[in-house]
């Protein structure tokens, strides 16, 4: 029972590291007729994996003929 809490509490230790972790996406912008694409990087500092990740999210949206698709990913720990 002991070494089942230990390891437990080892990657509950993990899990709420405080980090800087950085979030990349892209933003495409599409009409009938065009689109157009671009790229920017978001740190988050000192911040615990699950709260990078659900800040670092991926989006969808369609209105009066123009879709906006937004692709993130977490991508380091530093």
């Amino acid at each position: 029972m002991k070494k089942i809490i230990l390891i437990v509490a080892v990657i509950f230790a993990f899990m709420s590291c405080k980090k800087d972790r950085t979030c990349q996406c892209t933003t495409t912008v599409s009409t009938d007729t065009s689109s157009v694409t671009s790229s920017y990087e978001t740190t988050y500092v000192h911040a615990t994996k699950i709260n990078a990740e659900g800040n670092c999210m991926n989006s969808y949206s369609h209105k009066n003929g123009v879709t906006t698709k937004t692709e993130c990913k977490l991508l380091s720990y530093r």
